[in-house]
C-alpha cells in the first residue's frame, strides 16, 4: 500500500514538472526578442583625435594623431576627418590623448611655428623679464596664470613699491610653455614671458630696467582692475600701527594760600605767614 501511494506521489510530481515546464516555456516564447543591430561602417564618420598629450605651443605631425569612428549624428562638431587637416597646425590650448582635436584649440591656418609666438592673441606682445625663485612665488607661477605687476624703484631718493601692470596672462615660464604634468610640482625658471598691449610693454621694460620686478597672482576668473597709491617706507612701517598717544599738558602748579600763625614768647606775639 506504501509503494502504490510513493508511485502516486511520483507521478503526480512528474506530471507537474511537465506542466510548469510547458507553461514557462511558452512564457519565454511569447516575450518580444530584443534586436541587435549592427551599426554599418557606412553610419559612421572618421573623427582625428589626439593619440598622446599635445601641450600649447606645440606643432602637431602625424605620429600624434589617431582616428575613430563616431556616429555621424554623433561627431563633435568643429572637429575633422582628415589626418592632413591638422597636421603641422599648432595647439594654442592643451589637447588630452584620445581627445578630439576641434579647431578651438588649435592656431589659424597662417601659424606654422611653434612656441610662444603662436600663443599669443592677435594685437598684443610677449616680454620677457627675467626673475628667479621668489620673484616667481617660488615657481608656483605656471603657464597661463593671471598676474599682477609690482615694481620696487628709487624717485626722488625715496624707494616706492606700486602695482604697474594688473590682469596679464603668462605665456611662458623659462622654456615651458606649460605646466608641469603632476600639476603640483614646482620649478625654477629664470624668465617669464607676459602677454602684454604695445603701451603695457613700455612700462613692463621701463619697471624691469629701472628696479626690481615682483607677482601677484590673482584668480583666473578676477579682472577687476584695483586702483592703489603705492607704498614707500614710512607708509610700510606704519601699518598695524596703533592710535597716537594722547598729549598731556602740563597743570601749572598753583601758589597755595598763606598760613598766618601767631606765636607767643612770653608776653611777646609774633605772627608768622606760612606757604
Amino acid at each position: 500500500m506504501n509503494i502504490k501511494r510513493i508511485l502516486l506521489q511520483l507521478g503526480i510530481a512528474a506530471l507537474l514538472a511537465v506542466i510548469t515546464g510547458y507553461v514557462t516555456l511558452d512564457w519565454l516564447q511569447s516575450r518580444p526578442r530584443e534586436v541587435i543591430t549592427e551599426i554599418s561602417e557606412s553610419q559612421t564618420v572618421p573623427v582625428v583625435v589626439a593619440s598622446v598629450d599635445i601641450a600649447p605651443g606645440t606643432r602637431i605631425d602625424k605620429q600624434m594623431l589617431n582616428t575613430v569612428r563616431y556616429l555621424a549624428s554623433s561627431r563633435p562638431k568643429t572637429t575633422y576627418s582628415e589626418l592632413k587637416e591638422v597636421e603641422g597646425r599648432v595647439a594654442v590650448q592643451p589637447i588630452g590623448a584620445s581627445e578630439p582635436i576641434s579647431s578651438l584649440r588649435l592656431a589659424s591656418d597662417d601659424v606654422k611655428q611653434s612656441g610662444v609666438g603662436a600663443l599669443i592673441t592677435p594685437g598684443k606682445r610677449a616680454v620677457a623679464v627675467k626673475g628667479n625663485k621668489v620673484l616667481g612665488l617660488s615657481g608656483f607661477i605656471r603657464p597661463g596664470d593671471i598676474v599682477d605687476v609690482l615694481a620696487t624703484m628709487h624717485v626722488n631718493d625715496k624707494l616706492i613699491t606700486k602695482v604697474v601692470l594688473q590682469n596679464l596672462k603668462v605665456l611662458a615660464t623659462g622654456e615651458e610653455l606649460s605646466a608641469n604634468r603632476d600639476g603640483q610640482k614646482p620649478f625654477s625658471v629664470d624668465v617669464y614671458t607676459l602677454e602684454v598691449t604695445p603701451e603695457e610693454s613700455e612700462t613692463l621694460a621701463l619697471a624691469a630696467s629701472s628696479g626690481s620686478l615682483h607677482f601677484a597672482l590673482r584668480h583666473n576668473a578676477d579682472a577687476t582692475t584695483v586702483l592703489t597709491e603705492g607704498a614707500d617706507q614710512a607708509k610700510a612701517l606704519s601699518a598695524y600701527r596703533g592710535k597716537e598717544p594722547s598729549t598731556v599738558k602740563a597743570i601749572p602748579r598753583k601758589e597755595r594760600e598763606g598760613y598766618r600763625v601767631e606765636v607767643l614768647k612770653g608776653n611777646e606775639k609774633q605772627t608768622v605767614h606760612l606757604k
